[in-house]
């Protein structure tokens, strides 16, 4: 395994799953291992040391089976970067390594390997490139209001940005799909408006600022319980976003989720979560947290809607 993690899973599940009590003893937990349970293409980890759940999605478009040399390289080139950037002087550091490896929740010696052009086997390279194309979506990045969603909105140093979504996977998507519309719309309208509207005047600013911030909308859907969350995207992502965005600009993506209430009101995913001898797990009280692969397809830019 390229990291000490071990998650127990129960059967594939569909739309109306059945979960499994998990039988995993307090002592494991204890240790750090987490449990899950996968349904359809999904999987659910939890880790009660970190209080969040983890729901990670495989699809034939977000895993990819084939390694193209062009984008190892410059991923390579990317993650190089990165460690130098962590390093005290001029040559690589293992400890910035590791510190990289952590921020990228990569086992450290098998980074070590990859930027050294070491052999690492296909699967284990495989791996390393899905995950180093991936963004990790946590409570951190919950907008919880209109001043702090206007923030990343107006921020100056972001050039472009990728719109993407998660709803409850235990439904059929039409349950959201209006919800989800409606947040998708919202962000990509709030993005468009307010930098068609930018202007370098201070004072035009601060009135675009508060014309902004004055959207009686959000709270609308807050109320109908869509959440949006917003992180900057490493990097190293600017090598696979194509040659649209240029190496200084900074990639952010909103994240529109719904759903997330049915989802850990799930009886039966409450029962799968009680584990033995490790009972005391409150579901609601734990953080989501969603493993993005960023559509760069969809990548909006800034440069598109200001004014000439």
């Amino acid at each position: 395994m390229d990291k000490e993690n071990i998650t127990i899973s129960t059967s594939t599940l569909n739309l109306d799953p059945l979960y499994k009590t998990l039988d995993l003893s307090s002592s494991m937990v204890n240790k750090g291992i987490t449990s899950g349970v996968s349904f359809g293409s999904n999987n659910l980890t939890v880790n009660p040391g970190n209080n969040n759940i983890t729901i990670s999605t495989t699809n034939d478009s977000s895993i990819s089976n084939q390694i193209d040399p062009k984008e190892v390289a410059e991923l390579k080139l990317g993650v190089k970067n990165i460690i130098q950037n962590l390093s005290e002087g001029d040559k690589i550091e293992d400890k910035a390594i590791r510190k990289a490896a952590d921020e990228l929740n990569i086992y450290w010696k098998t980074l070590e390997k990859f930027i050294n052009d070491e052999s690492i086997s296909k699967s284990v390279q495989l791996k390393l490139i899905n995950a180093l194309k991936a963004v990790t979506i946590s409570s951190n990045h919950h907008q919880k209001n209109i001043v702090d969603l206007v923030k990343q909105i107006s921020n100056e140093n972001v050039d472009a940005v990728v719109v993407d979504y998660w709803y409850n996977p235990t439904s059929h998507i039409s349950q959201y799909k209006d919800d989800l519309k409606d947040g998708i719309n919202y962000i990509n309208k709030k993005w468009k408006d307010y930098w068609t509207e930018y202007s370098t005047d201070p004072i035009k600013a601060i009135d675009l600022i508060d014309k902004h911030e004055n959207d009686s909308i959000f709270h609308e859907l807050e109320l109908r319980r869509i959440k949006f969350y917003f992180a900057i995207l490493p990097k190293y992502m600017h090598r696979i976003a194509g040659k649209k965005v240029k190496s200084e600009s900074v990639m952010g993506i909103f994240y529109v989720v719904v759903g997330w209430e049915d989802f850990i009101d799930l009886d039966n995913l409450k029962i799968a979560l009680d584990e033995k001898g490790n009972n005391t797990i409150d579901i609601s009280k734990l953080d989501p947290e969603f493993p993005v692969t960023p559509n760069f397809k969809n990548l909006i830019l800034k440069e598109d809607f200001l004014d000439e």
